[in-house]
Parts: C-alpha cells; structure tokens; sequence
C-alpha cells in the first residue's frame, strides 16, 4: 500500500516515464483492494502491471528488464528477494522493517522507513543514480556474503565450534 501511495506523487528528473511491475500472489482481496486503491492514487494506473505469481524464469526476466527493486516489507525476517534481485545487478529499496541495512553501506541500494514520501524519494534519488555501477557492488556484495564456498565455510565454523563447546544446555 504505501508503495502504491508513494507512486500516487512520483514524477521522475526529467519527466522520465516509469513502470511500476507488482509480482507475487497473495491474498485475492488484499490485491484487489490495491488495484482499487492505485486506480484512486495514481494519475495513470496504466503504469502498473499486477503480474500475479511468475516462476523462475518470469522471474529472470523481470531482473533483467528492471532498474530497481522495491521491497516495502512492514516486517521481513530476511527478504531471498533481495538476494536474487541484487544477485542480477539489480539495486534495491528496502524498508527498514527488513534486515538490510547493509544496501547503504555498500552502496548497492537504500535502506527506509516504508512510508510513501520515503519510498517516493528513494526511487527519486535512485532514478539519477549510477544504476550499473550499485548493480555490480551488489552483486560483488552476494557473491562474497552467499557464494557456495561462504556459505560452507560458515556451516565448517558452525560444526567445528558445536564439536569443540558440546551440545548446548537443555539440549542433550
């Protein structure tokens, strides 16, 4: 809702044209209530494209033809989303009720409250932004953080302490 409201007010630099693609299933009633409040909302709901639920490949392709992710999570105990987007070169907006505060402090992304002037001045200020350039640290940022080899190197750690300190009170 507050990205739709968000997109109420967007005027791009320039007067640059935008798309707004909203992916993903979820409740019927919830989306069409949405749909009804961006007709309300936004000058020209022709911009937005409710895909529904995409498979994999969809997906792909979505990274591919996009500037930006947008995930205005009011809660999100991790977001794969994120991963996948930034994985393509894809710079992301996240809410600050996500655990990716880091988009900042790599520069591949912003990190804010999930309010519509929020929202509305992120995708602003990313609309004049390096976007290849904050696609290719984000990309760099998941191959170093979620590469195969990371991730077994953090189970090696995980194992390796649990042998050496035993199994944790209560748990045998």
């Amino acid at each position: 809702q507050n990205l739709i409201d968000a997109c109420g007010g967007l005027a791009l630099p320039g007067g640059r044209p935008w798309v707004l693609r909203i992916a993903g299933s979820g409740d019927g009633d919830y989306a069409r209530t949405l749909q009804q409040r961006a007709e309300g909302t936004v000058p020209d709901a022709g911009r937005i494209e409710w895909l529904g639920s995409i498979d994999a490949e969809a997906r792909t392709k979505l990274f591919a033809d996009s500037d930006v992710l947008v995930l205005p999570s009011h809660m999100e105990n991790f977001g794969m989303v994120v991963v996948e987007a930034l994985a393509a070169g894809v710079p992301v907006i996240a809410s600050d009720r996500t655990p990716w505060k880091s988009l900042e402090e790599r520069d591949c992304g912003k990190w804010v409250p999930n309010g519509p002037e929020s929202l509305r001045r992120a995708i602003t200020a990313l609309a004049d932004a390096p976007l290849a350039d904050m696609g290719a640290r984000g990309r760099a940022f998941m191959e170093e953080s979620f590469s195969w080899e990371t991730v077994a190197g953090r189970f090696r750690e995980l194992y390796a302490s649990m042998l050496r300190n035993g199994p944790l009170p209560g748990n045998g």
